[in-house]
């Protein structure tokens, strides 16, 4: 199944930001269609299975921004798979609580199994059949509910009686699933960082009360009784006991991990990535032990270990690989279980570096530094071998991905926690990537210089950050001293120097 080959229909009924996300899928998606202003989660469903013209169809809901990356998707099924009767769910990132999972995410409909079937306000049930789902762990949005106050509170208030069902009975005394246990406490405590993230909180705080007292649940799929509920009620007074204050949703969520949605066992070779995996080691303690965890999930796992040069360490990875791209697994990755290596790229797009997220325990940090990466191999043995950055080196496509693939365990000894920082700061300062945002640099640069909790090596970091920054700033504009932070044996010198 090739997603670009699919109808898309964008369902909205008076989200604020509806316009918006419908023209910025357009962008994406020019065929696009809309229903918009259908009262009802069933007969809007209905009127959009009746314009489809695939036998599959794609849903974006009005609050839902595409991610551009979405339509680059093939999927292939295993055999017994029936796509007619079978609903394929892609998660979706709601940035005011961190969250990421189906609220609000991608649907992929048979158009007879929508028509057929009568749920919500034309059924008996608050939601759809979720046993119908096929949960994939790719983001294909990103869910953006605090255009204003109804909007946000809204969101909480339906998705807190969600996370409260069983089998589409409320659990009076709490969900048994741990996983929608976190979902709900992160809906009802984080948020205060955002524009009318206190307005989400109450909602799922609100839904939940109501929902004890024996309230009919499925009123939460009537949009209009809901609006003028928010109107005729002081919402706010339901956040009546304590939620996270703005400094600590900030920080929870750059630390908060979500749980994995299914291991996707219905994808055919699922266990069996289609680029090979290269583990690229030096001299990092601890790299034999997760170099045999990773391969006892992937087998075919192959590895560079003790290279010199970091550029000649990728360029040994691609001699060995038989794929047309390649995935990198640095030596300090400890991959996320939900990571598996399954993205694929479209044939046509054969020169692109793409990196994924990765947190940095230390700072809270969370981009590329350390993060996965995927590789095409020919650019990597054609690589200018002269540039600091290798990344950059490879070439000038570059992406990157906005899902977590590992934590980057680097402070592992006082020199290469000193290390890390001080290479990571040389970059940042010296801002020798072009692509990035100077603001955001400056921001990465000011954390790395100032934050090393969780660590019994604070004081190297923040020295190597301070030295790295340092040496960036000095030495900006000449190249072939920017190329040292690639020589571990310099690192090592320069860190004797500054510790003796």
């Amino acid at each position: 199944m090739k997603i670009v080959d699919l109808d898309f229909v964008f369902i909205s009924f008076d989200e604020p930001n509806a316009d918006e996300n419908y023209r910025h899928l357009l962008k994406i998606v020019p065929t696009a269609q809309r229903v918009h202003g259908v009262r009802g989660y069933d007969t809007a469903h209905k009127q959009a299975a009746t314009i489809a013209r695939t036998d599959n169809f794609i849903v974006v809901d009005g609050d839902c921004k595409i991610r551009s990356d979405f339509i680059e998707q093939e999927l292939e099924f295993n055999d017994g798979i029936n796509l007619n009767h079978n609903v394929i769910s892609w998660p979706s990132y709601n940035p005011v609580n961190g969250l990421c999972y189906g609220n609000g995410g991608i649907k992929c409909w048979p158009k007879q199994l929508m028509l057929s079937q009568n749920t919500h306000e034309n059924g008996s049930g608050v939601d759809f059949n979720y046993k119908q789902y096929l949960q994939m762990n790719k983001v294909g949005g990103d869910t953006i509910i605090n255009g204003s106050p109804l909007q946000a509170w809204r969101g909480g208030f339906r998705d807190g009686i969600k996370l409260r069902l069983e089998n589409g009975y409320f659990q009076y005394g709490g969900h048994p699933d741990k996983d929608n246990r976190q979902r709900l406490w992160n809906w009802q405590n984080i948020g205060s960082d955002c524009e009318n993230g206190l307005y989400a909180m109450a909602g799922a705080r609100h839904s939940v009360k109501l929902a004890e007292t024996g309230w009919d649940i499925t009123q939460i799929n009537d949009l209009k009784l809901l609006n003028q509920m928010f109107h005729d009620t002081n919402v706010l007074d339901y956040l009546d006991y304590n939620f996270l204050s703005v400094r600590d949703s900030q920080h929870y969520k750059t630390k908060f991990v979500n749980p994995p949605r299914s291991g996707e066992e219905f994808l055919r070779d699922k266990e069996a990535p289609r680029y090979d995996i290269v583990y690229i080691s030096y001299d990092e303690p601890y790299t034999d032990e997760r170099y045999l965890k990773l391969k006892t999930r992937f087998p075919s796992i192959k590895r560079v270990h003790g290279v010199h040069g970091i550029h000649n360490a990728h360029y040994q990875a691609a001699k060995i690989v038989n794929t047309d791209y390649f995935w990198v697994v640095d030596a300090d990755a400890e991959i996320v279980e939900n990571f598996n290596f399954d993205f694929r790229a479209p044939n046509w797009d054969m020169n692109c570096v793409r990196v994924w997220r990765a947190i940095n325990p230390v700072n809270g940090l969370e981009y590329g530094y350390g993060g996965v990466k995927l590789l095409p191999r020919k650019s990597v043995l054609t690589m200018d071998m002269t540039k600091p950055d290798m990344t950059t080196s490879i070439s000038s496509d570059y992406r990157p991905v906005f899902v977590i693939s590992n934590i980057t365990n680097f402070a592992v000894d006082p020199f290469r926690a000193w290390r890390g920082a001080f290479r990571e700061c040389v970059k940042l300062s010296s801002q020798i990537i072009d692509r990035q945002n100077s603001k955001e640099t400056l921001n990465r640069l000011h954390i790395w210089c100032t934050v090393a909790d969780n660590t019994n090596y604070k004081t190297e970091i923040i020295q190597g950050a301070l030295a790295g920054k340092s040496y960036g700033e000095n030495n900006k504009a000449d190249i072939s001293k920017l190329q040292l932070i690639n020589d571990y044996e310099w690192l090592r010198k320069i860190y004797d120097e500054q510790f003796q």
